[in-house]
Parts: C-alpha cells; structure tokens; sequence
C-alpha cells in the first residue's frame, strides 16, 4: 500500500544485485546496459504483436500481456 516505501525497496534491491555483480568481478554497467538492450528489443516486438492483434497496449490485461511477452521472448 506504501508506494514510497516500494520504490526505496526497489531500489535497494537494484543496488544489491549491483554489489553481486562487483563481488563477482562482473561489470554492472554492462549487464545493465545489456538487459536494458534486450528489454527495450522485447517491448518492440510486443508493441508489433499487439498492432498485428490490433489490440491498444493501453488495453492490455496481464494474461494478454504476458501472453504477447512470452511470444515477443520466444521470437
């Protein structure tokens, strides 16, 4: 119910994922510039899919999302 308190719990775990990957002598920079990469590539194709269903992404609720998202990973 505490929007606030959410995103600080977020973010702390973002950071802990990040000191993860410094103790494992990983570059975080690049996993995460990586994973934004393949995000940003997975939600063109969903955008796609969902103009060739002609279905507003507005419009979506969560099982047609992940429907269309588990298409635009397997594609």
């Amino acid at each position: 119910k505490n929007k606030k308190r959410i995103k600080e719990e977020l973010g702390d775990l973002i950071f802990a994922s990040l000191d993860v990957s410094r103790k494992l002598k990983l570059d975080p920079e690049l996993i995460l510039r990586n994973a934004n990469k393949k995000f940003t590539q997975r939600w063109k194709k969903l955008e796609n899919l969902s103009k060739k269903e002609n279905i507003n992404i507005k419009d979506l609720s969560i099982k047609e999302y992940d429907r269309l998202w588990k298409m635009a990973k397997n594609s």
